[in-house]
């Protein structure tokens, strides 16, 4: 505070001026930082309330639910991908696996590249391998990959049993 008041006693208006302008900066820092305190308040506000919506996103995405809520499911899905939050591949591959299984029939050409993403993240999801390879098998035309992706699936984990008969449509 001696920093605010000035050592010149022979001056006194020189003494005013220079508390009044000292005043004036240090009271307009103080409100830049408390604006700054608010600024900062908000935001991590907004980031805890973004990071739990989007905890709840991934919750409800890789949960599951009913037909009726896939559109709703796939867009939870759509907003952890979306959000950019940093999750290990195994887990991306599961969301980018679920929002396939959400689009399968209403988006195939979304689900398929949802599954591909999902194999991309993780080459050992037995499960996004049998799954593409039955939509690849539904869009026709596709068989030799189809096979490729049934034998991959088989190969991971011996017990699936998405594949089934090659002949399954």
């Amino acid at each position: 505070m001696g920093h605010l008041i000035s050592q010149s006693h022979d001056k006194v208006g020189w003494g005013l001026m220079s508390i009044s302008a000292t005043a004036t900066a240090y009271i307009s820092a103080l409100w830049e930082r408390a604006q700054m305190r608010q600024v900062i308040v908000v935001a991590f506000t907004l980031a805890f309330w973004v990071t739990v919506a989007r905890a709840d996103d991934l919750a409800a995405c890789l949960g599951g639910g009913s037909s009726s809520e896939g559109p709703a499911l796939a867009k939870a899905c759509t907003n952890v991908i979306e959000s950019g939050k940093r999750l290990d591949k195994e887990t991306l591959s599961n969301v980018f696996l679920a929002r396939a299984a959400y689009n399968y029939r209403p988006h195939p050409s979304q689900a398929l590249a949802d599954f591909s993403r999902a194999i991309t993240l993780n080459n050992r999801n037995a499960i996004a391998y049998g799954m593409r390879a039955r939509l690849l098998w539904a869009m026709g035309g596709h068989d030799d990959q189809a096979r490729k992706d049934c034998d991959r699936a088989a190969h991971i984990d011996p017990d699936i049993q998405i594949c089934g008969d090659a002949t399954l449509q």
